[in-house]
């Protein structure tokens, strides 16, 4: 009798666990109510706990490709909105080896203002591209930065499809903190 509890016990464990296992088919939409922000991550990376801002910068959101020989992450976060151009903000923004493959030039993103720009550099001996998209936005910017490997064209390509997916609901002003 209690073989068989086990084993139904067993059973359902394991059936459950293969349900769960396999996740949600096709994209999820990430959409923050708070800011009215909506985009589209990359098929098959995990969402993530977002590390702690720096400075003024707080995160939103973090995904992350898991592949030990191809890491790639998608990070967006907000601040306080700079003054001036945010292409020139961009283009003093980035720090250290990394190297401008783009410079950072205005754009627009959902009808706003925002700036891109690309750069490549070095996490060890793993050669890296950073794409940033940031967005001003009822007086903040909102960052939205991708980074993968130099070569991986389907982590370049993955990226770039969400950081061209970014959206505001009905651009409502986010609330005041």
């Amino acid at each position: 009798m209690r073989h068989r509890r086990t084993a139904r016990f067993t059973a359902g464990l394991l059936t459950l666990v293969v349900a769960g296992c396999g996740g949600r088919r096709g994209e999820e939409v990430y959409r923050n109510e708070e800011h009215g922000l909506r985009l589209t991550p990359p098929p098959g990376w995990s969402r993530r706990v977002p590390c702690a801002g720096r400075g003024a910068e707080r995160p939103l959101a973090a995904y992350r490709r898991l592949a030990a020989d191809r890491p790639a992450w998608l990070e967006v976060s907000f601040r306080p909105a700079p003054p001036g151009p945010l292409a020139a903000w961009l283009a003093g923004r980035q720090t250290g080896d990394w190297k401008a493959l783009s410079a950072a030039h205005d754009c627009a993103c959902d009808g706003l203002p925002a700036a891109r720009a690309t750069w490549s550099g070095r996490r060890g001996r793993l050669a890296l591209v950073r794409e940033a998209l940031v967005v001003r936005h009822g007086g903040r910017v909102y960052l939205v930065i991708a980074t993968w490997p130099f070569a991986d064209e389907e982590a370049a390509q993955q990226a770039r499809a969400a950081l061209a997916s970014v959206t505001w609901d009905g651009q409502a002003q986010p609330a005041a903190r």
